[in-house]
């Protein structure tokens, strides 16, 4: 008889079915993609198209996600941290969630915090990381805001030759934001160029000072101290644009406590719990905020308070054996329809398992979700190329070649 603790334990791992089918049969999956994916995986990197497809012991993440992003999309804010070591694949994760929030009607952003090109100190360099980050469903390779600014002028210019009122000067947009889309749609309007180059840079926030500013006709400039507030603006002009708001996914290239400067790391930490609480300033919008270990470490022993509930952060468990295989034969998938392969016995489901096995048992603690990934990718890759090759020869290679150092991401 099955005891209860057996009966949630299925149940749970039907839902976790459940939500991975749901998510990949939502997805079309052709040649192209599966050889994106194939080769950001073999590389070490995230696929920045059909991550979705590995979304292997994640998809509690995207569970949760679905309820805030309701409440985002009702006008409210919210902020995810992800804590994970290095290889636990917190930026796969982040492209897993980017996919998901594409299916889900957002816009998206991506950005890379490092303490020379984007220190989350400076607050208006951030905003111009996600400005010009942002990305929609059908544009996801290019800048996606400046395409959706003029298809939206375009539209609305026939409504304002009939005599028709701005849309705009009805939206909740403070007064620079509402001067700069004027000049934008003016320009527009008559073809001019320069203007509404000018009105992009500006909402670029790279007009640096309030008297730059004043000269294309903007009362003042985008700062680090409003940053969020503009940002506000930003995500309220998305949702007139027929979006349900913007996803903010911020990856740690370097963790705050490597910025030199306790003044600058207390702003950073400072900047987070503004994020954790911007509701009033930036509706629309949903934080994702992936880091390590090192950084909550470091929170705890500096005094500095950022009021971040537990409840907004998921720690990246290490992927359990069984899941290692699922992603393992989620991959040869992938690889068979990428390469128009059909594969023979050296890469059958048994083999890879015991491939896994292999793997887990050799690396023991240090095993990571990205090792196992590059190992078979690496494994397929070997069989393909090499059809006279004996399952041990690849193994016997595998063993002298993978790289056991530690990978950020």
């Amino acid at each position: 008889m099955a005891r209860l603790g057996d009966a949630h334990h299925f149940k749970h791992k039907l839902a976790r079915i459940r939500t991975r089918i749901e998510l990949q049969e939502s997805l079309a999956l052709d040649d192209r993609l599966a050889n994106i994916v194939i080769d950001a995986l073999r590389l070490g990197t995230a696929p920045i198209r059909g991550a979705l497809f590995l979304v292997t012991g994640r998809e509690s993440i995207i569970d949760g996600m679905r309820g805030e992003l309701d409440s985002v999309s009702a006008g409210g804010s919210a902020l995810r941290l992800l804590n994970g070591d290095y290889g636990m694949g917190k930026t796969l994760t982040l492209r897993v969630l980017q996919d998901y929030a594409f299916q889900q009607g957002f816009a998206t952003s991506l950005v890379t915090l490092s303490p020379r090109e984007c220190p989350l100190y400076d607050l208006r360099v951030v905003y111009q990381h996600i400005v010009k980050g942002i990305r929609i469903n059908e544009c996801r390779d290019i800048p996606a805001l400046e395409r959706g600014l003029e298809s939206w002028a375009r539209r609305v210019k026939a409504d304002v030759q009939n005599g028709g009122t701005a849309p705009w000067s009805f939206w909740k947009l403070d007064l620079p934001f509402k001067e700069a889309l004027t000049i934008y749609f003016e320009a527009v309007f008559h073809d001019k160029f320069v203007p509404a180059e000018k009105a992009l840079s500006w909402i670029h926030g790279d007009v640096g000072s309030s008297r730059d500013a004043r000269q294309i006709g903007v009362s003042e400039a985008i700062t680090s101290a409003n940053a969020l507030q503009m940002l506000g603006n930003l995500t309220r002009m998305i949702r007139q644009l027929g979006l349900r708001g913007l996803v903010i996914l911020l990856d740690e290239a370097e963790t705050i406590p490597s910025v030199c400067g306790i003044s600058r790391r207390t702003e950073a930490y400072n900047n987070l719990g503004k994020l954790s609480n911007a509701a009033g300033s930036t509706p629309f919008s949903y934080f994702v905020y992936a880091t390590t270990p090192l950084f909550f470490e470091y929170l705890a022993d500096s005094g500095v308070s950022t009021a971040i509930p537990n409840r907004k952060i998921t720690t990246l468990r290490n992927l359990s054996h069984s899941e290692f295989v699922e992603l393992a034969l989620l991959i040869k998938g992938l690889y068979l329809q990428a390469y128009g392969w059909k594969g023979d016995r050296r890469i059958g489901d048994s083999k890879l398992q015991t491939l896994v096995s292999a793997c887990l048992a050799r690396f023991k603690d240090s095993v990571t979700p990205r090792l196992v990934v590059r190992t078979v990718v690496k494994s397929l890759d070997l069989c393909h190329e090499n059809p006279g090759l004996s399952f041990q020869d690849i193994v016997k290679a595998l063993e002298e070649n993978v790289d056991k150092k530690p990978e950020s991401g």
